[in-house]
Order: structure tokens, then sequence, then C-alpha cells
């Protein structure tokens, strides 16, 4: 029997084929020539119309035919579909893990700066970027993030989670909710303030407020949902906030499910994202409606003078809409950060909204 080979002898011999006959025929000699000829045969003019005819509808055929070919052409589809779905998914994943490793490395630069070098590192930084106005008296960490983006105003960080994250605030109130830290789309978002917040140089608001995706990869806020257990709220009954002024603690008073919209509970909402109030009676009044409404008792307390943290997510496993919402307030001058955490429980005379107790069946 004669074979050919179609190699020259300068490179490695890849396929035979017999003498005389078709290219259909050939030989392959490896599976990467395997791979090559499918990929030639099943995208030749040929290939694509025996696809067609085999997978679409064409003229003559029959009624049952034609159903099974379109059903068969429909789950293709959604094959693919979830295919590159599911790589953008975990694309945009990685990425934005390796964003905020990215980060923490960032801030570490200029985290423990002595006092003595301090000028000469805040030199060199507006050396580096002459075209940015640094607020006097930031912290230098985070100056090489300020750099870059100006809507930077702080840190978060909650023990025993992956929420460790950077903290934007803009004049356009849901601007981050949709954009990451380089303001480039994202479905993450970024965690953010609410834009009617005081959090700077000259001081805070009453009340804190921030708001963050939670999304079912466990990315962004979604840990939060520790604090729906007693288990997960002993495990970080204290957060720490940095401002680009100033690092304080902030102890967990309370956790809350509640309705977004009116017709989740009988044409009510309940009122709490207040940045600052009128008085001290209106603040302790919000405070009691929380403590009401809070699925733990944690045992701490809220005083007329102090300053809370309100952290927002949406929560939809039980009812359409839910909304699950952290609260804690700074630890005082001279008060120990200490928690007695042996004193929570679950409150199960906790008030939910309308939507929740139809969904348990209430």
């Amino acid at each position: 029997m004669n074979y050919q080979s179609i190699n020259s002898f300068e490179e490695p011999a890849r396929i035979i084929r017999r003498a005389g006959v078709p290219e259909e025929e050939i030989i392959p000699a490896s599976i990467g020539e395997s791979i090559r000829l499918s990929f030639k045969r099943a995208f030749s003019a040929e290939g694509v119309r025996r696809f067609r005819r085999e997978n679409f509808p064409v003229k003559g055929d029959g009624a049952a035919e034609s159903i099974r070919k379109i059903v068969r052409a429909v789950a293709f589809c959604l094959i693919v579909a979830g295919l590159v779905f599911y790589v953008v998914y975990y694309h945009n994943y990685r990425e934005r893990v390796a964003q905020y490793g990215k980060f923490t490395t960032i801030i570490s630069e200029y985290e423990n700066v002595p006092e003595v070098k301090l000028e000469k590192a805040w030199s060199d930084i507006r050396e580096k970027y002459p075209s940015v106005s640094f607020p006097e008296g930031m912290n230098i960490k985070y100056a090489p993030l300020y750099a870059i983006n100006q809507d930077v105003v702080g840190w978060l960080t909650i023990p025993n989670t992956n929420i460790s994250t950077v903290l934007m605030q803009s004049e356009y109130s849901d601007y981050y909710l949709y954009k990451d830290f380089y303001k480039k789309s994202s479905r993450y978002g970024n965690p953010f303030v609410d834009t009617n917040c005081r959090i700077g140089r000259d001081g805070t608001s009453k009340n804190i407020i921030i708001y963050g995706h939670n999304t079912h990869d466990g990315l962004m806020f979604h840990q939060l949902t520790k604090y729906m257990t007693v288990e997960g709220y002993k495990a970080a009954p204290v957060i720490q906030l940095e401002t680009l002024y100033e690092q304080s603690e902030w102890k967990i008073f309370a956790v809350m499910l509640t309705n977004s919209t009116s017709d989740m509970n009988n044409g009510e909402v309940f009122l709490y994202l207040y940045p600052d109030f009128s008085s001290d009676s209106s603040f302790l009044s919000l405070i009691n409606g929380i403590y009401a409404r809070s699925m733990i008792y944690t045992g701490v307390d809220v005083q007329a003078g102090d300053t809370i943290l309100t952290l927002y997510t949406c929560y939809q496993n039980i009812f359409s809409g839910g909304r699950l919402v952290v609260f804690a307030r700074r630890v005082r001058d001279g008060e120990s950060a200490a928690v007695d955490t042996s004193v929570a429980y679950f409150n199960g005379n906790a008030i939910f909204p309308q939507a929740y107790y139809d969904a348990m069946g209430h």
C-alpha cells in the first residue's frame, strides 16, 4: 500500500494520507491535528450546510421533525448562553477578588510610617501625584487610593467575614451601585456611603449609612447575613470603620429584616435612613423602633449622644424586595470595646413586615 507524507523533513510529521484519496480520508497522526481537521471540516461551506440541515428546520421536514430540530436548537443556544454567562461571571468574580487584594497592598505601603518620616513621605507622594490636592490631615495610607479616585472616604472591616472594603461617596446617590472603584461598569458596584451623610474632617453624621450588594457568590455585603443568627453575631460583635481622618470601633446593637416598599407591609414602610435628626427624642424614637424589629437581642445600649452606623443590603431569600440592615453604634470615649455576647439571643418577638409572615405561613 502506497502512503505519502504531506510534510517536509524540516518540520515534525503531523499527518499522513493514502496517495490519491480525498482530504476527508486523511488519517490524523496526532490529537492536535485531529482537532484542527475537525474544525476545518465543521466550518467549511459543506460543514455549515450539513449543520443547518441536521439542526434547523428545512424545506421538506415534517411537523414532528421540525419541532424536534427547534427544541434541539433552543437547547443548544441555552447551553451556549449559559457557558458564556458562567465564563463572564467567573471572570468578574476573579477580577473583583484581585482588585481588593490590590487595594490592600496599596494601602499597606504607607500604613505604619513613623512620625519622623511622615513629612518626607508626604513630600514623595505629592511629587508622585502633582495634580492631586490631598485633604489636610488625612491618613497617609489612603493617599495612593485617593490619588486614583477622590471619592474615597474610608475603609470598612468586619472580623471573621470577607468584608474588608474601601468605601466611596459620590454626589450622585447611587453612582457606585453599579460602578467599581475605577468608575467602570460592574454588577458588584462598590460599597458606598449615602450622599447625604457627612464623613470627613469636620465630623460625621449622626447616622452613617453604607450600602452594598448582597451577591450570591459571597462577595460585597453578602456575609452580613451571618448576623441573622446568634452565632454569627457572636463571631463579630464589633466592627471597624476608618475614615480618611480617624479610626473607630462600633458595637452591633440590632439586626433587622424589613421591607423596601409599602406593598409588602399593608401600606407601611419603617423609615430609618436618616443621616441626621432634629432632636434627641426623634433619634431615640428611631432607636426604639429598630430594637423592636431586631432579630437578635444584643444587650448593647444606645444613648442620645451616640453616633450609629447603618449597613444596608438586599435579602430576598424569604420575600421579594426584602432588606437586611445591620446597626452599630460607635464605641464611646473611655468605653471598652469588649461586648458580653453571652446575653445575646434570638428575638422571637421581633416585628417583621407582612410579606415575611405571608412567606413563613403565619
